[in-house]
């Protein structure tokens, strides 16, 4: 375009060696808005000049002038305008997902052709630094942006040269995918995305659901998955829970309950349960279990003759590859006295059954004991390790002892008050108490005191008798207590000798047992044993801090037939031992911290209790006692626990983290009075923790890259060499063309103003009006 043109179009912004420019209009008119601009102009133009005198040819002439200038008034409001046409394209993006999870730490990824595993962060690691080049060739026809993500996404600014460098630590405690498929939609900015590349194991807490699928599919954004670990999901064993008690005698058969769980595949063999102390890495016990009894409890026995305070784990191995090590393995505090059990046995007359206890209760030296019967002649010297002239009259007296037997005795040999310190021996400082059956008082004297509410079952009290004889057979809690049990056990469920419940047996029948009514039982009593056809023989309730046991019979002595004085131990024993360990539990502390429950999940609260049962300790009242958190031995902070009664301290707490945390005193006033250190541990965790379900889940991967029309990747070297040609390609061209309006031009006001005048001058020469 010459200058000349270029001034008279008033031509500033288009380049002058432009070539393809092109006129167009800003308010373009369609063909027929054209034909019908020119059919009424020229209508106009003829209206105007049909009724004027004088030549038709010149009317004519200037009629056709009238109805170009019409037609350049349509023309200049259409806007005209030169355009040069000019395109871009715009690129479209590629989001690369990366799941930073802690379910990356699981070992069951394949790293080689030898079956070796490693975790699915090696594995991504390893699949992302053999892939610099694919990545580069994404990024040369796409814009690729990072995002982590696990609870929610996050830019992960990520060097593409060396990818598997700048992921950082996997550290999210729960993932949500779907959430994390929206924020990569949400980056986009507008800008077509050709599609999103997850690397991920799959498991996620939040459903991929239709709504989201539905908004994938609208993107167009196809999604490529890259599935991390095991493609058929691994078994993983863990330790669900572990039942043990936080103090027990010197040399006393401690129970350890243990609960196995176990997601994916079962384990294919027996699996292992080992004891071990942490201090010295000591096996303490083990037992090997079928698979199929998982999930069931299962009883570790062990004994220590040593006193103080001892850490002991627990060890869970099925001999093969497992998910997750962290969960194989549990410690656990716990506290060992060396000094007797204290038991008072209190029986109406010499029967057989008070002669065999009283004479295992004298010969044993775990145990101190007190032994008094009501029968006997002034002259009659009471028996027992420590002797005892008269019954306990105050609750001091009865706080001397951690166990109360109670044989065949009238309730009138006990006045209403000592009934009423026995209760609150039992309920407040945890004493056990255990109540024999007999022919003459028990239980039907019982009623109407304050020891009928302890008894585990309800009333009328005057039991009937078995009409037959029976044989005593444990039940599943025996096995949990570690009771009716021992190191001859032959059968594998309890540990009670099979013979014992054999119906065959004449040595192991019971001539005599009182019927008790299951129905009758109390909501919170529990059978230890029972006869063969089912009728409870032993059972037990907690009763405030302590437990209460009633055995229905006495007739175990009749076994020493067949076993000599072997059975009797094995039953007795154990069942004493495990009355008396709440009062070491409760009573025996003069200072003890509790925190309540044991295992709670983030977003709940524990209440933490101290409690001071020594009056010296009261004395020093403290308005508020400070203890301190600990996790993994690093300092969580310290509380302060304000007194809410007297003796006691206690306060509402929420962890922040998850993980086992240690709550410990540290008024140096209290600890010296304790004789040592006193603290109480409790376990975090997430509702949603990642460890809960560790197993892959490739089969959500799949689902969400078929409905989008995506695929799966591979986590190869072979397999991420293909995805860039398998991006579909969605970039857009955007027009820019460079507009020059040319209505306000001079040969536009030109073009007027020469219209205007010919026809003015033709007009004037004519003479019309």
């Amino acid at each position: 375009m010459s200058g000349f043109w270029r001034s008279l179009l008033g031509v500033d912004s288009i380049p002058a060696a432009s070539e393809g420019v092109q006129l167009g209009f800003e308010h373009p008119l369609p063909p027929w808005g054209w034909a019908l601009a020119i059919a009424a102009s020229a209508t106009l133009a003829w209206l105007a000049y049909r009724r004027l005198s004088g030549p038709v040819a010149a009317r004519a002439a200037l009629a056709s002038i009238r109805g170009c200038f019409l037609m350049l008034l349509v023309v200049l409001l259409a806007a005209p305008e030169l355009v040069l046409p000019r395109e871009r394209v715009e690129r479209d993006r590629v989001a690369l997902l990366i799941d930073r999870s802690e379910s990356l730490l699981v070992t069951d990824a394949i790293a080689d052709a030898s079956g070796v595993r490693e975790t699915r962060e090696a594995q991504l690691r390893t699949a992302l630094s053999q892939s610099v080049e694919s990545i580069a060739e994404i990024g040369g026809g796409h814009d690729l942006f990072w995002l982590g993500f696990h609870a929610d996404a996050f830019p992960l600014p990520v060097d593409a040269t060396v990818p598997e460098a700048s992921l950082g630590e996997p550290t999210g405690t729960r993932t949500r995918l779907a959430r994390a498929l929206g924020a990569a939609l949400d980056a986009a900015e507008g800008r077509p995305l050709a599609a999103i590349v997850v690397a991920s194991d799959g498991r996620s807490a939040d459903a991929i659901d239709r709504g989201l699928l539905r908004r994938l599919e609208d993107s167009g954004a196809a999604v490529f998955a890259i599935p991390l670990g095991s493609a058929e999901p691994l078994g993983d064993l863990a330790i669900a829970e572990v039942e043990a008690p936080t103090q027990a005698f010197v040399d006393d058969e401690i129970p350890i309950l243990v609960t196995l769980a176990s997601s994916g595949a079962p384990p294919r063999g027996p699996v292992e349960v080992r004891l071990v102390d942490e201090a010295t890495s000591d096996e303490l016990a083990s037992r090997t279990i079928d698979p199929s009894r998982i999930g069931e409890a299962v009883v570790l026995t062990t004994r220590s003759d040593e006193a103080g305070s001892r850490r002991w784990r627990v060890e869970v191995d099925a001999g093969e590859a497992d998910l997750l090590a962290a969960n194989d393995r549990r410690g656990f505090e716990i506290g060992l006295i060396d000094r007797p059990l204290r038991v008072l046995y209190i029986d109406g007359y010499p029967r057989w059954e008070y002669r065999y206890l009283k004479n295992l209760l004298v010969r044993e030296d775990s145990i101190e004991s007190s032994v008094m019967l009501l029968s006997a002649d002034r002259d009659f010297a009471q028996e027992g390790n420590l002797p005892l002239a008269r019954l306990p009259r105050s609750p001091e007296e009865f706080a001397a002892y951690d166990l109360v037997v109670l044989g065949d005795v009238p309730a009138g040999f006990f006045s209403p008050e000592q009934l009423e310190m026995l209760r609150e021996l039992v309920s407040s400082r945890g004493a056990g108490l255990l109540l024999l059956a007999g022919p003459r008082y028990a239980p039907r004297a019982w009623a109407g005191t304050p020891l009928e509410e302890m008894l585990p079952f309800s009333g009328p009290l005057s039991l009937p008798t078995i009409d037959r004889d029976v044989s005593m057979r444990p039940s599943l809690l025996a096995a949990r207590e570690g009771l009716l049990g021992g190191p001859s056990a032959a059968d594998e469920t309890s540990g009670w000798p099979i013979e014992v419940s054999d119906p065959e047996a004449r040595w192991a029948k019971l001539r005599w047992a009182q019927e008790i009514d299951p129905e009758r039982l109390k909501p919170a009593a529990e059978t230890i044993a029972e006869t063969i056809e089912g009728d409870p023989l032993l059972v037990r309730m907690r009763y405030g801090a302590g437990q209460v046991v009633y055995l229905a019979t006495d007739e175990t002595w009749r076994w020493r037939y067949g076993r000599g004085e072997t059975l009797q131990e094995r039953f007795w024993i154990p069942l004493l031992r495990l009355l008396g360990r709440d009062a070491i539990a409760s009573s025996g502390e003069a200072i003890s911290l509790r925190v309540s429950p044991g295992r709670i999940a983030m977003g709940e609260r524990a209440t933490i209790e101290l409690e001071l049962s020594d009056a010296r300790a009261i004395e020093i009242d403290l308005p508020a006692a400070a203890v301190k958190i600990e996790r993994n031995g690093e300092s969580e902070g310290e509380r302060s626990l304000p007194r809410t009664a007297v003796g006691l301290h206690a306060a509402a707490w929420e962890p922040s983290v998850t993980g086992l945390h240690r709550i410990e005193l540290t008024e140096p006033d209290l600890v010296r009075l304790a004789g040592g250190r006193v603290f109480a541990e409790v376990e975090v965790v997430r509702p949603d923790d990642e460890w809960r379900r560790p197993e892959s889940d490739h089969a959500t991967l799949s689902e969400i890259a078929s409905a989008t029309g995506g695929g799966m990747v591979e986590p190869t070297a072979e397999g991420l060499r293909s995805l860039p040609e398998r991006i579909p390609d969605r970039s857009v061209i955007v027009p820019i063309p460079i507009r020059e309006p040319i209505w306000a031009s001079p040969l536009a006001l030109g073009l007027a103003v020469v219209l205007l005048g010919v026809e003015w001058v033709g007009r004037r020469l004519l003479k019309f009006a």
